[in-house]
């Protein structure tokens, strides 16, 4: 963690103020590099407001979890041959993250998605996915890493997000 507590307190009432806005926005994303407080920011958030753990999800652990049942139930297969099939990984990928939001959002209103780098070789537009869920009172959080120094850049429009910085 590299976030001093001036600017942790900062981001914090950006982000509450985000979403409080967000009842009309319903789409939040915190971008940042590595190792700049994203993850620090979202725990310290769910403290403060009392948000059940339920609602931070590691999207990474998720995805994993989930190749690991498809793989159980197909035995021929395995993690070294899904890597070859990418579009074969992006769709179990979209089918399990879809399958979570429709479930979630039946009895929960905020969404927290962090540690989603396992998504970056995959054609799984994140917040495309997310959006159709964001309608009041739904609101969602996608933490976004990025470092343009060493190209790792997700190509997504956010032009229907609100952005907030790490920088």
């Amino acid at each position: 963690m590299s976030i001093t507590p001036e600017k942790l307190n900062l981001k914090l009432t950006e982000l509450n103020d985000a979403i409080n806005e967000g009842i009309r926005r319903g789409l939040i994303v915190l971008a940042g590099g590595f190792q700049t407080g994203k993850t620090t920011l979202l725990r310290q958030l769910i403290s403060n407001r009392g948000f059940s753990p339920a609602q931070y999800l590691s999207v990474n652990q998720f995805l994993l979890k989930q190749l690991q049942n498809y793989l159980q139930k197909n035995k021929e297969l395995n993690y070294k041959a899904l890597s070859m099939l990418k579009s074969k990984t992006a769709g179990i990928f979209k089918n399990s993250i879809e399958a979570f939001l429709d479930d979630f959002f039946k009895s929960h209103h905020l969404l927290i998605l962090d540690s989603i780098e396992l998504l970056y070789n995959y054609p799984v537009n994140l917040p495309q996915m997310v959006y159709p869920y964001c309608s009041a009172p739904h609101t969602v959080i996608i933490s976004l890493p990025e470092d343009v120094k060493k190209s790792f850049v997700f190509n997504w429009n956010l032009s229907l997000a609100k952005v907030i910085t790490m920088e």
